[in-house]
């Protein structure tokens, strides 16, 4: 019997398919292990070892032709038949899990071992990663479930043999390069797939559909009722449905532009934006606390080009990108690490309002109390960046702080929750304000012609509303005008105290604050005045 090409098992993919009609497909090359003698060795003795029947040492003398099965040179190959060596248990082990991950036995823990016959499922937020004896390794996203078929060795350990039926969702698989004869396959509702040195995925679409996608190295898909073979290389995939032949190899698309994606997080809400990829109908984002992605925690699909995601406790993270195109197939990946410190959040900001105009001596910032606080920092400065600052208060006890010693124009501000331990959280979104000049005096001008005058300063651009009033409070106005300009004029009232104030109206309708109440005294006219009017009329 000829020795199988490894180049050819490396490429092997099957498909098993209960709804196939035709005739099953050609039997397979039976798997051989080659063992490589040693001094002393016999071939009573190898059998014994290596074979369910020690008595098949006969065959195995007639299989390699060995002279004398007691005097066998040193480096022989002696080639056997897997289905005749020996089995043992060889469970997988959970190397990662988070979230809702589990099997028969229950909760899975890393550590915990899974053999022949269990299952794993996971749940929406669950992840696991299964660890083979030879560093191979099954990662189980989320929403899948995955049987253990088979997971044993041969010949005292010489020869692996994994199978993992996938009954639902994905699995990512990355093994290592094996022996001529050991075996890792992932089977699917339509697919065996057998692959030693390769990165692969398979993805159960539907009832009826399987997606196959090569990231590294070869594999080959066909389905089983229908025509041979389809050879898929790193870089493509693969759709098959029930009754059809797979379709030509389709590239993957390519990964997404991950250097849109920020290095450090400060929100509680994560939102990693990322570059689009021309023909994507999807992506799908994963994240992990190791570069490897075997301890991945979160999940999120969807068809915009951001990747969303909550209740991240702060930590280091990487995050994993890929394209998805409109047969479901997910393409090559892109990753970027980023950092999460969003704790102790910011507290919410009561006032001023953004864009606020207010005069200096009414500029007081507050904010809400946080539970994580123990107090709070607070910055403000004339650039939008902090680069300089003119009030850097480290240790503001309160939920509010008068903002003095700021001059006319435009400020910036934000505040910060910091922990017992000096740990500060992230500054909060920054607000700006306006500090405008005192509002305007107004000075009372003799009264001309029966006609009291005002004036006072102003600025290009600006309206004044004017009131007068016989109360300091101004609750019913005798007079109560807009102008255009920084002046006004009307009939005298009649002796008495009255009260006038102004404010000015900005372009934008801006209202500035009143001025302060200045008293007026309106005298009754001298009686020789009187006279003189009475005589004039006379």
């Amino acid at each position: 019997m000829r020795r199988p090409d490894p180049r050819a098992m490396l490429a092997a993919l099957l498909f098993a398919s209960p709804l196939a009609l035709a005739a099953p497909a050609a039997k397979a090359p039976e798997r051989e292990f080659t063992y490589r003698t040693v001094a002393g060795d016999t071939l009573i003795g190898i059998a014994a070892r290596f074979l369910v029947d020690p008595s098949d040492w006969k065959a195995l003398q007639a299989r390699n032709r060995v002279a004398d099965p007691r005097a066998i040179p040193v480096g022989t190959a002696i080639r056997m038949p897997v289905s005749r060596m020996r089995a043992a248990p060889r469970p997988l082990e959970v190397e990662a899990v988070s979230g809702a991950a589990q099997s028969a036995a229950g909760r899975l823990a890393p550590g915990a071992k899974v053999s022949e016959g269990d299952r794993v499922r996971t749940g929406a937020d669950g992840f696991v990663t299964l660890r083979l004896a030879d560093g191979s390794r099954i990662t189980v996203p989320a929403a899948s479930e995955v049987k253990i078929d088979k997971a044993r060795s041969y010949g005292n350990a010489s020869v692996a043999e994994t199978v993992l039926d996938l009954v639902t969702g994905r699995v990512d698989a990355t093994a290592r390069p094996q022996g001529v004869a050991d075996v890792l396959e992932v089977r699917s509702r339509r697919a065996v797939t057998a692959v030693r040195g390769t990165r692969f995925r398979v993805a159960s679409l539907d009832a009826d559909a399987v997606a196959t996608e090569v990231v590294e190295g070869r594999v080959g898909v066909n389905e089983e009722s229908v025509g041979k073979p389809l050879d898929l290389a790193g870089g493509f995939g693969t759709r098959v449905e029930a009754g059809r032949e797979p379709l030509p190899p389709v590239k993957l698309l390519p990964a997404p532009d991950a250097s849109r994606v920020p290095a450090l997080v400060e929100r509680t809400l994560v939102r990693l934006p990322f570059g689009a990829v021309a023909g994507a109908t999807g992506y799908r984002a994963q994240v992990a606390r190791d570069a490897a992605f075997r301890q991945v925690v979160a999940e999120a699909r969807g068809p915009a080009s951001e990747a969303k995601f909550a209740d991240l406790p702060d930590g280091d993270y990487h995050l994993r990108l890929r394209a998805v195109d409109g047969l479901g197939l997910e393409g090559l990946e892109s990753a970027k690490a980023f950092r999460l410190k969003a704790r102790p959040e910011p507290p919410l900001i009561a006032g001023p309002a953004d864009r606020a105009k207010l005069p200096a001596a009414g500029v007081k910032a507050a904010w809400s109390a946080s539970t994580e606080a123990a107090h709070y920092r607070l910055q403000a400065s004339a650039r939008a960046d902090f680069a300089t600052l003119a009030i850097d208060e480290s240790r503001v006890e309160g939920t509010g702080l008068a903002l003095e010693r700021l001059g006319r124009g435009e400020w910036h501000w934000r505040v910060a929750s910091v922990r017992s331990d000096g740990d500060r959280g992230p500054w909060s979104d920054p607000r700006r304000f306006t500090i405008v000049p005192d509002p305007p005096q107004p000075k009372a001008g003799p009264a001309v012609d029966g006609k009291l005058a005002f004036e006072w300063g102003g600025e290009a651009n600006q309206r004044y509303e004017f009131q007068l009033a016989a109360d300091a409070a101004f609750a019913s106005p005798l007079v109560e005008r807009t102008v255009d300009e920084p002046r006004i004029a009307f009939a005298e009232p009649g002796t008495g105290e009255y009260f006038f104030r102004i404010r000015a109206v900005d372009a934008d309708g801006f209202r500035g604050p009143w001025s302060a109440a200045q008293r007026l005294v309106v005298a009754p006219s001298p009686w020789w005045l009187l006279v003189l009017a009475i005589l004039v009329v006379l």
